[in-house]
């Protein structure tokens, strides 16, 4: 009987909680998800007021609500890490009004958000509810600087690139012709579902923008050193190489930041 009561205590004091800092802070943005003809509010709020332009859909704090506008709203788990400030990752879709939903195989819905990493870019969080009773569950703070994600059939993908600010240039002599290189960004995508989260090589591949320096999948997987086992790229640094006057281009992958030989397996081909 005592852990009945204590158990409802524990209700009790989240709703007050909940509406407590809700009253005290400011609406930022918010975002309607349709699903199951049941519907759920996503609401981001601020602490201070008065906010420069820049910050227009940031917030500390995150609520949702079910069903009608004038239902109580409750605390997100997202809340729990207090760790900067959140904004809900735009893009158009099925499900939510503003932001990105996906459901994962009937069994669960995410909502993604991003939280603010300046200057290298927003990193992902996904919050997961129930897909039925559209409650939340379970929040996945990633350290994944994200840029772009889609819908998959059970799940979704996206794409995401390191936080390196160090380019480096300068010339390298590929079988005896001078080039100029530069090492660049390594554009990875992401799956998340059911199973969790982990690096999709074949979506990696499929979105390369540099596919025509290969064969086929397995000639860049051989390149970039794909370990199937750990689910990663153990060369993840992309050199680029191009000599102007003769329009030919070549692509080297890295485990390391070193300055080029030429006598590396480098994949060229001819600029148009």
């Amino acid at each position: 009987m005592n852990y009945l009561f204590l158990f409802l205590l524990s209700f009790a004091y989240a709703d007050v909680e909940s509406t407590n800092l809700l009253e005290k802070t400011w609406g930022r943005d918010n975002c309607f998800c349709h699903l199951n003809k049941k519907r759920v509010e996503v609401l981001i709020r601020g602490q201070n007021k008065t906010i420069e332009t820049k910050e227009y859909g940031l917030g500390e704090y995150a609520f949702y609500r079910i069903g009608e506008e004038d239902e109580e709203a409750f605390v997100l788990p997202i809340n729990k890490f207090q760790s900067g400030l959140y904004r809900f990752f735009k893009g158009k879709g099925p499900y939510c009004s503003k932001g990105l939903g996906f459901p994962l195989k009937n069994e669960k819905f995410a909502i993604l958000f991003l939280r603010m990493n300046r200057p290298y870019g927003s990193k992902l969080v996904i919050q997961l509810f129930d897909f039925k009773t559209l409650k939340p569950l379970d929040v996945i703070e990633t350290n994944l600087v994200t840029l772009k994600a889609q819908q998959v059939p059970d799940g979704f993908i996206f794409k995401t690139k390191s936080e390196r600010s160090d380019m480096d240039m300068g010339k390298v002599k590929i079988s005896d012709i001078e080039f100029v290189y530069q090492d660049r960004e390594f554009p990875l995508w992401m799956k998340y579902d059911l199973k969790g989260l982990r690096l999709d090589q074949d979506v990696t591949f499929n979105k390369l923008p540099w596919r025509k320096y290969f064969k086929d999948e397995a000639d860049f997987l051989k390149l970039a050193e794909w370990d199937d086992k750990a689910k990663a790229f153990k060369r993840s640094i992309p050199y680029f190489a191009i000599n102007h006057a003769l329009k030919k281009k070549c692509i080297f992958f890295s485990s390391s930041k070193f300055k080029p030989l030429g006598t590396e397996d480098w994949h060229c081909v001819q600029a148009i």
